[in-house]
């Protein structure tokens, strides 16, 4: 972005110019609204801790995927509010390049530690896409970590709610939404895997996998050999699976 007296080139988290000394009203916005972030998340994960106090089964087990979800949901809430104006994407697209080897620092820890949703909140929320020049080396890894949070993001939506006899219609929206972005997510993940040439990567690759597998085995009850059925499954036939499933933890 430019500053808004001298013109020059600054990033959108700088509080002052380090040309002329001006304040950065963007930065000053950002800090507010970071400190939003703090206060809604508090809120949220406080609602989505005393919701599930009162469900049961398959509700209960969704309490921590709830809350990670949450969270990041506020986050892409927050970052949404950071860069408003027609020309957003051009000034995150710019930020992501000023302070690309600060950010591809916050982006290995976010693998290493593996918060992928963290990590996915982060490169949304700075503007950071597959053809972003300086970020080549995670090309495969925004690919899979993409549909990776949509799965966790629709499974969220199945899993919470699926006690509310009412919520039933919505459901199977999300059912067939999970089932269409897992089908993805298996094409995505077996043709980046083998794509990555970096192991470290690659072992972030499969620790997404990994993650998804142990999803369906503790919501919809299968094993090893279960789960390697279901993935071969089409979408629509998973979706069919899942309905089934879902249904009688409603009853």
């Amino acid at each position: 972005m430019k500053c808004k007296k001298c013109g020059r080139t600054i990033g959108v988290e700088d509080k002052l110019c380090p040309y002329c000394g001006t304040v950065n009203d963007l930065a000053a916005a950002h800090e507010r609204n970071i400190k939003e972030f703090d206060k809604e998340f508090t809120k949220t994960q406080k609602e989505v801790a005393g919701s599930a106090k009162n469900l049961e089964g398959i509700g209960k087990r969704a309490l921590i995927l709830a809350i990670l979800v949450a969270a990041m949901l506020v986050m892409h809430f927050v970052s949404r509010r950071n860069y408003v104006g027609p020309d957003e994407d051009a000034i995150r697209s710019r930020d992501a390049q000023t302070h690309c080897e600060e950010y591809k620092e916050e982006m290995e820890g976010y693998l290493k530690r593996g918060e992928y949703l963290d990590y996915i909140a982060f490169i949304h929320a700075h503007g950071i896409y597959l053809s972003s020049a300086g970020y080549e080396d995670f090309k495969h890894i925004n690919y899979v970590a993409s549909d990776y949070y949509e799965c966790i993001r629709h499974m969220q939506g199945i899993v919470y709610q699926t006690t509310d006899k009412d919520y039933w219609n919505s459901m199977e929206q999300q059912i067939s939404s999970f089932s269409m972005y897992l089908e993805g997510f298996m094409e995505t993940y077996k043709v980046q895997a083998e794509a990555e040439k970096n192991s470290t990567y690659k072992a972030y690759i499969e620790d997404m996998y990994q993650d998804l597998r142990s999803l369906l085995k503790a919501y919809v009850k299968l094993d090893d050999a279960g789960v390697d059925e279901f993935l071969e499954l089409s979408d629509a036939k998973m979706a069919v699976r899942l309905e089934e499933v879902f249904a009688d933890e409603a009853e």
